[in-house]
This record gives structure tokens, C-alpha cells and sequence, in this order.
């Protein structure tokens, strides 16, 4: 049968604690739960929203929590390399001069978005601290 997580209720409107009570047993299946409980989100646990609703799901004991975290390290240290190359290429003042300007916001827009991705595996490696 596989492995199944628990599930925290957060926050539930009126609504959402219907809807979710009427398919209960739908959402158990298909997502692969085995416990639902209410209250604060446990240490080191995923959020999940929906309309009207938020849940927590607890990752201890689901994931491997080193090579969860190996390989965070690794694809940050890989975007890191990256970065780097695109801050010395706009920062190069003769890039900026002879490359075209479609070329040059393509670079500002890669490194920002390598950036935005970075910052959001820092807070993943964050989270799997929490776990151990």
C-alpha cells in the first residue's frame, strides 16, 4: 500500500470543514493520508492551502532528511556557480556596451530568476533544519 502521511488542519472556514467532512474519504485516498487532526502546524511540516482552508503536513519520517538536504546543498551550490557567472558577465562593462539589449535584459532576467530560486531552496534547507 505505501507510505501515508498525516494531516494537520490548520485553518478551516465553516465551508471548507463541510466540504472536506462530505469527501473525507476521497481526500484520505487519494492523497495518500492516514490521519487528520486540527491544530498548529508541527515542526518542520509543508503547508498546504486550499479555498477556505490550510494544512501542515509533517515530513518527518516521509523523506530522508540528509539527502533531502544533500541535495538542496548541492542544486544551491550549482546555482551559486551560476550567479556568479552572470553577475561578473553584466558586470563587465563591455558586455553591457557591445552585447544587444535584448541579450543583456535576458542575463538581468536569469539572474534574477536564479536568485528568486535560490532564496527558496536557503528557506527549504531552513525547514529540513528544523527536522533534524
Amino acid at each position: 500500500m505505501g507510505l501515508k502521511a498525516d494531516l494537520v488542519a490548520t485553518s478551516l472556514t465553516d465551508a471548507a470543514r463541510a466540504a472536506f467532512s462530505r469527501n473525507e474519504t476521497l481526500i484520505k485516498r487519494l492523497a495518500r493520508i492516514d490521519q487528520v487532526t486540527e491544530g498548529p502546524a508541527p515542526k518542520g511540516s509543508i503547508a498546504v492551502t486550499a479555498e477556505g482552508a490550510a494544512y501542515a503536513i509533517p515530513l518527518q519520517g516521509l523523506i530522508d532528511i540528509a539527502e533531502e538536504k544533500s541535495r538542496l546543498q548541492k542544486a544551491l551550490d550549482k546555482l551559486a556557480k551560476e550567479i556568479s557567472g552572470l553577475k561578473r558577465r553584466l558586470d563587465n562593462p563591455n558586455f553591457a556596451r557591445s552585447a544587444p539589449e535584448a541579450v543583456v535584459m535576458e542575463a538581468q532576467s536569469n539572474l534574477e530568476a536564479r536568485q528568486e530560486e535560490a532564496e527558496k531552496i536557503r528557506a527549504a534547507l531552513a525547514r529540513l533544519a528544523d527536522l533534524g
